[in-house]
């Protein structure tokens, strides 16, 4: 009799496990209606409605299994009272005013649902931001970001951050001297004082000017102090790192600077082969052919990329100056026109064409 019982408690226990509903997963409806959400709020520039689409449980948790530092309970307990997603949403909100960020594809990879996005800054520059998505009860949320300018996931960058910041045999007044120094370059770049940064970077101890996110920081400051500058930062980028896919992203700016249009149109390709396809990819291929001489085909480019991404002002503006120089002026025209009558349209944009391009009319 008692063991009949067991055997029935054993059966019912058995039948309960196979009968537990499988674990929820994002579906692709779902990751794009997601989308759509990050595109909307991007566009609004609201900071509270992006940082809210990140899950700062799940983030934790990934962050943890990476930083040797976060075994150290007191050190954790410090960061993630100091660390919030709204920093993140600042930072894209910040980057994407004045330009773009458009969701490229939604795809899936080992059971999680991606959303590959693409940033454009007002200046033009490119970055791609991957989000890793997960479900916090019935809602999707971002567990993790990957992003194509530091080649690196968010959490990854962060663990390496610290791990620099507070190797485990750091004495405390080198921990308050690094913290002090992180707090600086955090005001420098806020205040846009980027040859304050590139100054701070330079003083900077090795582990420091080895990192790959100081790296990629001072980088992009260089970009804004000159040509020279910026292209020898990229070219000591790419022998730190020869083997990144970000190496790809940030050598199109040096090779194209450089004149070395080949190399430019490797990367390019490089580039848009990591992605899985980029249409805006075209604007890169059409300079170099504008720098060739190659007129047509060059025009060609940014007529495919506008038909693409109307929206592109840098796109827009080398299309206008093709077609002027190429004397199709009517072609120009209705661009400008179609430019002035869209949502983005900017008056100091429209005065400095009309003041280059003489042939369009106000």
């Amino acid at each position: 009799m008692m063991r009949k019982r067991l055997w029935i408690i054993l059966c019912s226990c058995l039948l309960a496990f196979q009968c537990t509903p499988p674990v929820k997963k994002v579906t692709r409806a779902k990751a794009l209606e997601t989308a759509k959400a990050i595109e909307n709020a991007m566009q609004q520039g609201d900071v509270a409605k992006v940082s809210n689409l990140f899950d700062l449980p799940s983030f934790y948790v990934i962050f943890e299994k990476k930083c040797k530092v976060a075994k150290n309970k007191a050190f954790l307990q410090g960061f993630k009272s100091t660390f919030s997603m709204r920093q993140m949403a600042v930072r894209l909100v910040d980057n994407t005013r004045g330009g773009s960020f458009r969701l490229l594809r939604a795809y899936e990879q080992e059971g999680k649902q991606h959303l590959l996005f693409r940033m454009v800054t007002e200046g033009g520059s490119l970055n791609y931001h991957d989000m890793q998505l997960t479900l916090v009860r019935d809602s999707v949320k971002v567990e993790d970001i990957y992003s194509y300018l530091t080649g690196e996931l968010l959490t990854t960058s962060i663990a390496n951050l610290m791990e620099v910041m507070a190797p485990p045999d750091i004495d405390v007044k080198t921990a308050n001297s690094n913290v002090d120094s992180l707090v600086l370059l955090k005001q420098l770049l806020q205040r846009k004082d980027y040859e304050g940064v590139r100054q701070l970077y330079e003083k900077m101890g090795p582990a420091f000017r080895k990192s790959k996110g100081f790296q990629i920081t001072y980088v992009k400051a260089c970009e804004q102090i000159s040509t020279d500058l910026y292209r020898t930062a990229l070219e000591n980028f790419a022998k730190s790192f020869p083997n990144d896919p970000n190496t790809h992203l940030l050598l199109l700016d040096a090779y194209f600077l450089a004149g070395d249009y080949d190399r430019t149109i490797y990367e390019v390709n490089k580039l848009n082969e990591l992605l899985g396809g980029d249409p805006y990819l075209d604007f890169y291929r059409g300079n170099v052919l504008w720098a060739n001489g190659k007129s047509s085909q060059s025009l060609a480019c940014y007529e495919k990329v506008y038909r693409y991404d109307p929206s592109f002002t840098g796109n827009m503006c080398r299309l206008l100056e093709a077609y002027v120089k190429m004397n199709q002026a009517d072609k120009a025209q209705k661009v400008f026109d179609t430019y002035k009558a869209s949502s983005h349209f900017n008056q100091e944009l429209a005065g400095r064409l009309m003041e280059q391009l003489p042939d369009l009319q106000n």
